[in-house]
């Protein structure tokens, strides 16, 4: 039997003015709750379920009668299957016809606690596959279904608008109307399986009126068979997957380009080691060849020397390619007047071209000045004069220009050769692409990346058997007035100071030595950079001068610079370097406006550099 608390502290409590926690939280509720305690009697009703069944706030108005017998006997009911389990859930109406889900759970006192919701009316199966179908509509889902009996296929709007058909009665005659021809074939074969597999799964391309086409998956699954076993109905989803294809095209190029990239680092990082170690090699045998070169005693031993010279020069051409062609070497900018650069330039383009072709060069009319690395913009010359020269026939021409305007200089390699089409002239400035059998295809793309380093762009004009004309456009500059080191030059005996030579080659820190003591200097040399600071740290006075590579195992040279002159601000300082992977990295840098002295250097370029920091200590650039 049911009954309720008589009037007393406990059931005040119902009243909403209580001071239990437990109860002041099922207030905030928004299910009803009721509280029983171990007799059966109702301790506690919260303020949903007095909204519920119309109780009023006083407990003893909580009677069966107000409570209702569908509650009551629910109430009974749960307490009876609380005794063998945990706890219980039922559905009751309610006085007005809405229906309560009732759970009960067994408190650890005996009593129980009820919480009581409202609940949803069922609904129909086929108001719930209407709702399905409008969700996977407004998702872009196309919906169809095939009865294989009657020869019924049956397509919502969607699947329509998928296919780029009017809605309207379909067959399977679509096939042939609007998938791809290429398609059709895997179509129907997919189709047919699903008969005997009991899934079809196909791809295919739709082709609309306006000549576009989407990609489109399609699946479906047999849903019921006749007596003997034949697929009676087919339904499936129709998705459009032209955008997710779209972007995994994207993907795989981006992939494509990014392994590219990977490949050109490392062999950018390959190439700029492997000339950072050329250098180095190159260094020794410059600075002995020129060395052997002074003392000979022979016309023809001076001669061997010369050859050795040459060949050293040549290699560090290579090298240097190298470098330019992954950007890992600096430029050594100089203020230059282009009518002498290609006065000096001359030379050796004419030692290029063939006799048989007739070669001209068309100096400026007035001075034009820019800021070059002759080095490489000679380089560049070269490669587009012997570009002319293979697409020139014998008595043809190629003449080489220089004109400026205030917009700029313009520096132009003209022929009258072969000519180019239209689809060769577009990428011959790409990395590996040449039209001879015999060409590495780095030419043209080292001359784009040495111009474009200088601040300037190269252009071409072709056409089939009208010849070709090369533009080399840069900035235009202010005549450069002489130096104080120019003025100055010769008329001073050359200072002698304390060197310390940084450099891990033993081979090239033993020549560099060899040289500076030559000439006068104390020098002292060290394999480790860190030898040096512990020098200094342990009391050793500094040296004048620091002439340090730039690249070693154990610090970089610039580090090594800046924390000698931490300690002794008053220190020069003068870089040595290759130019290796470390430096393409980033890892490594040389001071703005510092002295520094590229490998392969020569005796001379060491001893200029050397006396060009002990005449004013400034850091700048060597021309």
């Amino acid at each position: 039997m049911l009954v309720t608390q008589p009037p007393g502290r406990a059931a005040r409590r119902g009243a909403g003015k209580h001071s239990c926690p437990f109860e002041n939280a099922l207030d905030c509720l928004d299910a009803g709750a009721l509280m029983l305690n171990a007799a059966g009697r109702i301790t506690y009703v919260n303020a949903r379920a007095r909204s519920f069944y119309g109780l009023s706030d006083d407990p003893n108005a909580w009677t069966e009668h107000a409570l209702g017998a569908e509650l009551v006997t629910a109430l009974q009911t749960v307490r009876e299957q609380l005794k063998t389990k945990q706890e219980h859930a039922v559905e009751i109406a309610r006085p007005n016809d809405a229906h309560v889900k009732l759970f009960a759970a067994r408190a650890t006192d005996g009593g129980v606690l009820v919480t009581l919701r409202e609940a949803h009316p069922a609904v129909e199966p086929s108001a719930i596959e209407a709702a399905y179908r409008r969700v996977l509509e407004r998702h872009g889902f196309g919906l169809w279904s095939y009865d294989a009996v009657a020869q019924d296929l049956w397509w919502s709007p969607r699947s329509y608008e998928l296919i780029g058909m009017t809605p309207g009665t379909v067959n399977l005659t679509w096939i042939q109307d609007h998938v791809h021809p290429e398609d059709q074939q895997a179509l129907s074969e997919a189709f047919a399986r699903a008969y005997t597999e009991g899934e079809y799964a196909a791809t295919f391309r739709a082709t609309h009126e306006d000549d576009s086409v989407r990609h489109i998956l399609d699946r479906g699954e047999v849903v019921a068979r006749t007596e003997d076993g034949r697929p009676a109905l087919i339904v499936g989803v129709t998705v459009d997957r032209t955008r997710l294809i779209a972007l995994e095209e994207e993907a795989n190029a981006l992939h494509e380009q990014l392994k590219h990239v990977s490949q050109a680092g490392a062999a950018g990082q390959l190439a700029a080691a492997v000339a950072h170690d050329l250098n180095n090699a190159l260094t020794v045998i410059t600075c002995q060849a020129s060395l052997l070169a002074d003392r000979a005693q022979s016309e023809a031993t001076k001669s061997n020397c010369e050859a050795m010279l040459q060949a050293a020069e040549y290699a560090s051409d290579i090298a240097y390619r190298l470098l330019d062609f992954v950007r890992a070497s600096p430029l050594a900018l100089a203020r230059s007047e282009l009518g002498h650069f290609l006065a000096d330039t001359e030379p050796l383009l004419r030692s290029i071209v063939p006799e048989n072709i007739h070669f001209a060069i068309e100096p400026p009319a007035s001075e034009i000045w820019a800021d070059i690395d002759p080095r490489r913009m000679q380089q560049v010359l070269c490669n587009l004069v012997m570009n002319a020269t293979q697409a020139v026939r014998p008595g043809g021409r190629i003449q080489v220009s220089v004109v400026g305007d205030r917009e700029g200089v313009r520096i132009q390699v003209e022929d009258d050769g072969t000519g180019m089409a239209p689809d060769t002239l577009a990428r011959i400035f790409e990395p590996l692409f040449t039209t001879r059998e015999t060409g590495a295809g780095l030419g043209l793309a080292s001359v784009r990346t040495v111009v474009e380093r200088h601040s300037g762009e190269v252009t071409a004009r072709s056409a089939l058997g009208e010849g070709s004309t090369f533009v080399v456009s840069l900035p235009r500059k202010d005549p450069q007035a002489p130096t104080r080191q120019a003025q100055s030059a010769g008329t001073s005996a050359p200072r002698l100071a304390t060197v310390w030579v940084v450099e891990d080659r033993p081979m090239l820190r033993l020549l560099v030595e060899g040289i500076l003591r030559g000439h006068g200097h104390t020098v002292e040399s060290f394999g480790d950079p860190r030898e040096v600071l512990q020098r200094l740290d342990g009391g050793t006075a500094p040296p004048t001068l620091l002439l340090s590579d730039v690249v070693m195992p154990s610090m970089s040279g610039d580090a090594l610079s800046e924390a000698v002159r931490e300690r002794h601000p008053n220190v020069r300082a003068i870089y040595m370097s290759g130019y290796a992977a470390p430096l393409l990295q980033g890892h490594s840098k040389i001071p703005e406006g510092a002295i520094s002295i590229p490998k392969p250097f020569s005796r001379q370029e060491l001893v200029d550099a050397v006396e060009a920091a002990l005449a004013d200590g400034e850091y700048r650039e060597l021309a």
